[in-house]
Parts: C-alpha cells; sequence; structure tokens
C-alpha cells in the first residue's frame, strides 16, 4: 500500500514539473509572438495579426490583449510585393481577388483573405502594364499595355481571352468598363487625347474614337477614365490639362470642365452619384507661395464650376504624381501622393479623415475601394501593394444635432438609453432612447445655470445628473422627475470639471489651475485634499479634466499639457506613469462599460484610445480641424464612441474591436491556418495549431 501511495506521489510530481515546464514555454513562445506581432506591424501586417491571435490563444495575457488591439487598430491589413513597380491595381466586385500590374509586364493576382498570390504572374504583355480592370461581375480582368494593346484574362482559369484588343495609336494609360460590363473604354495616347469604346462579347471596336481637337500641341495620354453610375456618360481626363464628360449612346461632347484653366489633372474620379468630380494635379502654381506643388480640386459637374478644394493649406510633392478615387458611397475621397502618403477627406463633414495613411516609399500611382468601402488598395512605385482597413476612420451615419448653440459636454446613463448634453446656452438637455442618427428629446431643457455649462455626470444608478458650469456652481438633477434635486447647488469658483463616483456619493470636481476636490455628495461638504503633492500639469486657460471607471477604483485626470494621470482612488496614490500623446491640453475622458479602455479627447482635435492595464495607445480617432473635442462617451455595450465638438455637432464612431479583440480578428483572416502558414508564424509545438479562431 505504501509503495503504491509513493508511486501515485511521485507521478503526480513528475505530472506537474512537466505541466510547469509547458506552462513555461508557452510562456516565452507566446511573449515571443507578441514581439513578432510589433516588429511585423509595417512590414507583413497579415502576419502581425497571426502572431498576436496565437499568443492570445497560447497565454491570455493582458498583454496578449493589447497586441490584439494593436493589430486591429493598425490601417494596413495586408502588403504584397512584386519584382516591379505596382502602376495599377484593381479589387474583384466581391473584394476576394486583388490583381496589380507592373512595370516589369506582369500581372499578379492575390487572395485577399489567404494574404497569398494566386499561382505565377499572368505573362505575354510585351511591355509595362499601366492599367488593370475587373469587369462588374468579376469573371474577366482588362489589361492596357505600354505597346498600345489591351488583352482580356478570364480570371477563373488564368487564360486569355481571344486576341488582344490592338489598334490604338499609343500606349493604353486607362481602362473602364461600363457598369453593365457590356463596354470598355481604353484611353491611350495620341495626338489627339482620344478614346476608343469596344463591344466586350463580340472584341470589336464600336465605331471611330471619341476625339475633339487637343488642347495644346503634342502627344496627349488619356490618364483615367470613369463611366457614370447609369453608363449614359463618360468621363475622360488628358495629360493636355482637359477633363471631358461624354454621352456614350450618341458618341459626343457633353461638357470640357476645364478647358482654358491652369489644372494640369494626371487622374480624375467621378463620384458615384455623377455630381462631383475630382481632379488631382502635382504642379500647380501657387501664386501666393510662388512655388508650384500638388493639389486636388472639386468640380460641380452640373454647374461647371469649381468646389471648396479639400485639404487646405497641404502642399503635395512636386511633379511626383497624385491620384485620386472616390469610395463607393461618394462620402471618402482618397488621394495618393508622390511620396508615398494616402490622405482621406470626408466629403460631408468637409474634413480630413485622420493623418495620411503611410507606409508606402514611393509614388502611390494607383487606388481602388472595395465594394462596401472598408477596404482601400494602393499601388507604388516601391513595387509592392498595400490594403487599408478604413474602420473607425470615418463618423457613423449623420451627427446628432438640436442644440442652437455649441455642446460642450455630454454623459451616457447606466441604462444605456438617456444621453445628457450640456450647452453654450447653460442648458442641459436630455435624449430618450438614444440612438445613432436619432433626435428624440426627453422633456423640455434643463434649465438653472445662469452660463455655459461645461461638465455633465450621471450616477452609477443612472438616477441623479450633476452639471457644472461656469457660473460657478454644481447642480443636481432628478432624472426621473427631469426637474432640479432638492438639493442645494455647490458653490466652487473656475470649475472645468465634475464626475460622479460610486453610489453617487462621491463628487469630484476639477477647476482652471492644479487643484481637484472630492465632495461627499449627500454631506454637501468638501472631503481632505486626495492628491497631496501630485504636480498636475496644466496652462493658465486650460482646467482638469476628471472620468471615474465603472467600478469606482481609477479616477483619471486629463492635465492641460495633453497627459493623463490614473489615480488609484482606494489606495490614494497615483497608478503606473502619466499617459503622453496629445499635442494639446485634454478636452475630455471617459472610460469604456467593461473599463477596460480610457478614451482622451484632446484640444487638437483628435480622441486617443488607451488599454487601461498595460496603459498603451490603440490609436487615434481623428475628428479633423472642426474644433475641441469637449466630451466624449462610450455606448452601453461599448461599441460605439461619440464625441461632442465646439461646432454644435456629435461624432458617433464605431469601436467595437475593442469589446472582443480576438473575435474582431478571427473575422478578418482564415478561421484556421495551414501547417506551412503555422511553421512560418508559430514556433514548433506551440499552441492550438489549425484552431485560432474555433
Amino acid at each position: 500500500m505504501f509503495l503504491v501511495v509513493a508511486l501515485t506521489a511521485a507521478t503526480l510530481v513528475v505530472f506537474r514539473a512537466n505541466q510547469n515546464t509547458i506552462e513555461q514555454r508557452d510562456r516565452a513562445v507566446a511573449r515571443e509572438l507578441i514581439a513578432d506581432s510589433e516588429r511585423r506591424a509595417t512590414s507583413d501586417p497579415f502576419g502581425s495579426r497571426i502572431s498576436a491571435l496565437a499568443a492570445w490563444r497560447i497565454e491570455p495575457t493582458d498583454e496578449a490583449r493589447y497586441a490584439l488591439l494593436a493589430a486591429l487598430h493598425n490601417p494596413a491589413t495586408a502588403r504584397f510585393t512584386t519584382q516591379g513597380a505596382v502602376q495599377s491595381v484593381a479589387l474583384s466586385p466581391d473584394g476576394a481577388t486583388l490583381a496589380g500590374g507592373s512595370f516589369d509586364g506582369s500581372v499578379q493576382l492575390w487572395d485577399v483573405a489567404g494574404n497569398r498570390p494566386l499561382g505565377n504572374p499572368l505573362t505575354g504583355h510585351s511591355s509595362s502594364v499601366n492599367s488593370v480592370v475587373f469587369s462588374p461581375d468579376g469573371r474577366t480582368l482588362a489589361v492596357g499595355n505600354e505597346d498600345g494593346s489591351v488583352r482580356l484574362w478570364d480570371v477563373a482559369d488564368r487564360q486569355l481571352i481571344g486576341e488582344p484588343l490592338a489598334g490604338h495609336a499609343g500606349a493604353v494609360r486607362s481602362l473602364a468598363f461600363s457598369p453593365g460590363g457590356t463596354i470598355l473604354a481604353v484611353g491611350s495616347t495620341t495626338d489627339d487625347g482620344s478614346v476608343q469604346l469596344w463591344e466586350v462579347e463580340g472584341q470589336r471596336p464600336m465605331g471611330a474614337p471619341l476625339v475633339v481637337q487637343a488642347s495644346s500641341p503634342g502627344m496627349v495620354s488619356v490618364l483615367a477614365l470613369t463611366f457614370s453610375p447609369d453608363g449614359e456618360t463618360l468621363t475622360s481626363s488628358g495629360s493636355d490639362g482637359s477633363v471631358r464628360v461624354w454621352n456614350v449612346a450618341g458618341r459626343r461632347l457633353v461638357e470640357d470642365l476645364l478647358a482654358g484653366r491652369d489644372h494640369f489633372a494626371e487622374s480624375v474620379t467621378l463620384s458615384p452619384d455623377g455630381k462631383t468630380l475630382a481632379s488631382g494635379s502635382s504642379t500647380v502654381y501657387d501664386e501666393s507661395a510662388r512655388s508650384t506643388s500638388g493639389a486636388v480640386r472639386l468640380w460641380d459637374v452640373g454647374g461647371n464650376r469649381p468646389l471648396d478644394a479639400p485639404f487646405p493649406g497641404v502642399r503635395f510633392p512636386y511633379d511626383m504624381g497624385l491620384s485620386v478615387v472616390f469610395s463607393p458611397d461618394g462620402k471618402i475621397l482618397a488621394v495618393g501622393s508622390g511620396d508615398g502618403s494616402i490622405w482621406l477627406w470626408d466629403m460631408e463633414g468637409d474634413r480630413p479623415l485622420g493623418e495620411p495613411l503611410v507606409g508606402h516609399s514611393n509614388a502611390v500611382n494607383s487606388m481602388v475601394f472595395s465594394r462596401d468601402g472598408e477596404t482601400l488598395a494602393t499601388g507604388s512605385g516601391d513595387g509592392s501593394v498595400r490594403l487599408w482597413s478604413l474602420a473607425g476612420r470615418r463618423p457613423m451615419d449623420a451627427p446628432l444635432t438640436g442644440h442652437n448653440e455649441s455642446v460642450l459636454s455630454l454623459a451616457l446613463g447606466p441604462d444605456g438609453e438617456t444621453l445628457a448634453t450640456g450647452s453654450d446656452n447653460g442648458s442641459v438637455q436630455l435624449w430618450d432612447q438614444w440612438e445613432i442618427g436619432g433626435e428624440q428629446r426627453n422633456g423640455d431643457p434643463l434649465v438653472g445655470h445662469n452660463d455655459s455649462v461645461v461638465a455633465v455626470s450621471f450616477s452609477p444608478d443612472g438616477k441623479i445628473l450633476a452639471s457644472g458650469g461656469y457660473d460657478d456652481s454644481v447642480r443636481l438633477w432628478d432624472i426621473e422627475g427631469n426637474r432640479p434635486l432638492d438639493a442645494p447647488p455647490i458653490e466652487v469658483s473656475f470649475l472645468s470639471e465634475v464626475a460622479l463616483g460610486p453610489g453617487g456619493k462621491l463628487l469630484a470636481v476639477g477647476f482652471f489651475g492644479t487643484s481637484i476636490e472630492l465632495w461627499d455628495r449627500e454631506d454637501n461638504r468638501p472631503l481632505n485634499d486626495p492628491f497631496p503633492n501630485t504636480p498636475f500639469p496644466t496652462f493658465h486657460m486650460n482646467g482638469v479634466s476628471l472620468a471615474f471607471d465603472p467600478g469606482g477604483k481609477i479616477l483619471a485626470v486629463g492635465a492641460g499639457d495633453g497627459s493623463v494621470w490614473l489615480w488609484d482612488v482606494e489606495g490614494n496614490r497615483q497608478f503606473g506613469n502619466p499617459l503622453t500623446g496629445a499635442l494639446m491640453s485634454v478636452g475630455a475622458m471617459a472610460f469604456s462599460p467593461d473599463g477596460k479602455i480610457l478614451a482622451v479627447g484632446s484640444n487638437d482635435g483628435s480622441v486617443r484610445l488607451w488599454d487601461v492595464k498595460s496603459q498603451r495607445p490603440l490609436g487615434d480617432l481623428f475628428i479633423g480641424h472642426r474644433g475641441q473635442v469637449l466630451s466624449v462617451v462610450f455606448g452601453p455595450d461599448g461599441k460605439t464612441l461619440a464625441a461632442a465638438i465646439n461646432d454644435a455637432k456629435l461624432d458617433v464612431w464605431e469601436v467595437g474591436f475593442t469589446v472582443d479583440p480576438a473575435a474582431s480578428l478571427c473575422a478578418l483572416i482564415p478561421t484556421s491556418l495551414t501547417s506551412e502558414l503555422w511553421d512560418e508564424y508559430v514556433p514548433s509545438d506551440s499552441g492550438p495549431e489549425g484552431n485560432l479562431c474555433p
């Protein structure tokens, strides 16, 4: 009996020792994968995501969770390389296949989801590939070449369809299928800037080329072609500065938009509704600056007149090319620059969408949006094609409106149904059954402040709302009764922010200057200084911002220099190091419902997301140059974030990737990995091979 017990004990010791060895190995592998994910962020975004997900599956630590979030928020989603400079890119209508035409005469197809090439390049082109485009059904790929020919390829079997379309007087520069796919328009380099129309099924020309007399002597290249959504008109852009609109059926010129103007159009794109034309040129002379640079211009097609130019003050590189393309819904204009950067413009909001996308080391020659507008593919002279995710780069739907003056503050109640907003006119408005884009007010505005309401905060049970104003008072409101609470206002001077703590019993008040006070709300009295000897940085014109986490254990303090300090309320001590990155003072903050994410709105026009546990940034949701971010709040499920800007509007953003980053990442990559891919990204004998996304 003793021998059996001894053997059992020995076996248990060996088992535990082996188990500890396995856990130590997995922990080391997970750390290695996290580091690998960071290293691959730019060079191999797909691999970065796989490494982060594998680390999470092997050991779901806070560090692995941050790696997931960082990989998700990386706008670069894939990078493909070719042997030569990429002259043109195209995405199939279903977004599954990417085509890249290169200077060396080859065309490579890639499986977007699998992040891999589809066989060897398509060859047989005797010269540089200048343009590629998929047919509307995605079955045919048209390839335009420097030798003046156009070849049609069957995408599925990778075979040529018939003989090359020939007879063009010069190099093919641009291609476009009609919406029905029955007509192919071909723009080439000729002495008259002509456009040839082809019948796709019969592979024969539809009469003589569309042509008018060139606006300048010499050869003219048709650099871009765009059919209107109904297929009735075709827009062409020439190297002579011409932008012409053609009636397809009548084969006649309808308008010459840029005739006689100084804008050399290298690229042109027509909005999906056919009403707005965007053109890009890298050789525009600026009289005020007395220099030449790149510029983008917008034109009202129907009125044949220029509109306000996007990106005011931005000077794109001179004589390095400039490409433009609209998203399928016409809400975003993408601009590819000669320095390799990609700029995004919000057409509805009339503002830039964040900082430029960077990663290419040479000029962006071609761009195309996926059909859903969520992905942008870019081809560059550096020999690479990159895919970019645009999720989070623009507000969702239309802003909430209703205030007559600037919205200075907002807060969402714990029930997720009631939104409170404070206005510059001294009123507080409650909104019932708050929905994205809705405008359902709950009762009349709450009035009582004699000056701007700069802060609002709900109690955790949602029954009380605190509002702070420039009238040197903090007022409490009964939410259910939509009336003032039977309590005298708290009189304080130079108030900048308020926050209600757990149970609604603790009130934090921030001031213009360096001080913060905690008040016992029930006794209506200040407590002792909770932050002794803490040097919160500030500027004389900016106060601090405050936010409790949902558990009331952490108080975030935003300072005038853009830093954020986290304070352990129970331990009465600083938590970690200050969060830095904003260029100007912190205007507003909010914790996500689970307390894991902190949103920080700054007066530099940005909203920055932070992972609280690791105290590392997750990226920015840029508001643009409309003004300061005055208040931010998460939706009840943590998947949306609203921001109040000092232009009397609220922007709402999709941030659902922060709730379950593993599930969000699984939606973007294959649900399983081949053994070859696993061996490439994950060390041997580690983790749940082939089961990254159960």
